[in-house]
């Protein structure tokens, strides 16, 4: 009676393991654009219209030379600003508007940005940016952040890589082609789970 080898039970069993992967990596992929369309679809959802920083506001504060923070829509407390010694400030920030705070203290209101102009070329000399932003998942346009896109592109490509391996069968190099899909289905689990969970 032949000797089964054991390099075909292995490309067998590979080829199930590839074919339950697929089905884990269209599930994770699955919850991740639910979750993305989920963030921010509410009414009562705290999200910003974009992340990008498109619009200047400028103003005067009874605090010259003071520092402040900024919070509103999809943002956290984003610092990194300051009024000049007049007490006057100029930022760029979203279309969104914000409010100010004394740095440091989340409790004290100072301000807000009102009305703003967007920003075309170049914003006025001395405006600031701030040390941060709205974040990915706080902004209606989060599908297309780097963050969601690298969710979509390395689950496609797993499950693409799989399908190969999967039709390769037994042919060199199908069982080679199905491990790395494998180990890439445990990289597209791990990749929404750290993005997602490192907001909250």
């Amino acid at each position: 009676m032949p000797t089964r080898r054991p390099w075909l039970r292995f490309a067998r069993v590979s080829g199930l393991a590839a074919g339950l992967a697929m089905f884990w990596c269209a599930l994770v992929l699955l919850a991740h654009v639910a979750g993305g369309w989920l963030a921010c679809e509410s009414d009562t959802s705290d999200c910003a219209t974009t992340t990008a920083k498109t619009f200047v506001y400028q103003g005067q504060l009874r605090y010259p030379s003071t520092p402040f923070d900024l919070t509103g829509p999809g943002a956290y407390l984003v610092g990194g600003f300051r009024t000049d010694s007049q007490g006057r400030y100029c930022i760029v920030w979203t279309p969104d508007g914000a409010g100010f705070l004394l740095a440091g203290n989340p409790n004290d209101m100072i301000g807000g940005t009102g009305a703003g102009q967007r920003l075309h070329g170049q914003p006025p000399a001395g405006c600031q940016y701030g040390n941060g932003g709205v974040l990915w998942d706080r902004s209606r346009d989060l599908t297309s952040s780097p963050q969601y896109l690298s969710v979509v592109i390395l689950d496609l490509a797993t499950i693409g890589l799989l399908a190969v391996g999967i039709a390769r069968g037994k042919r060199h190099p199908g069982a080679e082609i199905r491990a790395i899909g494998l180990a890439l289905t445990a990289a597209s689990t791990a990749l929404p789970l750290i993005l997602w969970w490192s907001q909250l």
